[in-house]
């Protein structure tokens, strides 16, 4: 049996983490970019203190990785739609990408078919 090839998948800047949720067969992967917010700090109570990591993990946005490159699917739809894209959770071979993210202040899912 021979070894796989593993593939780093660039983040967008200012992100640290990346996780990708599937990919169809012409390669094209989904998924998200993710960042840490917050800072170490201080708990104290009557009886111990402790330090630790005092923040909280920001999902989005859905991303795209299409021949080594990534790409926002925020920028890839119309700027004043209204929507906040997530995760992309599913891809089919057609590119129609499935996921999460906010319309209008409320979460739910879409559906984009590319043109």
């Amino acid at each position: 049996m021979s070894s796989p090839n593993v593939t780093i998948l660039p983040l967008l800047k200012g992100y640290k983490l990346c996780k990708a949720d599937a990919v169809n067969q012409k390669r094209w992967i989904v998924g998200e970019m993710d960042t840490f917010v917050g800072s170490y700090g201080r708990q104290a109570s009557r009886t111990h203190a402790a330090r630790g990591w005092m923040g909280s993990l920001q999902s989005g946005p859905a991303v795209l990785w299409l021949n080594h490159t990534v790409y926002n699917l925020n920028r890839l739809i119309p700027q004043h739609s209204g929507w906040h894209l997530l995760q992309a959770t599913g891809i089919n071979a057609t590119g129609q990408i499935v996921g999460n993210g906010m319309y209008k202040g409320r979460q739910t899912a879409f559906l984009l078919t590319p043109r």
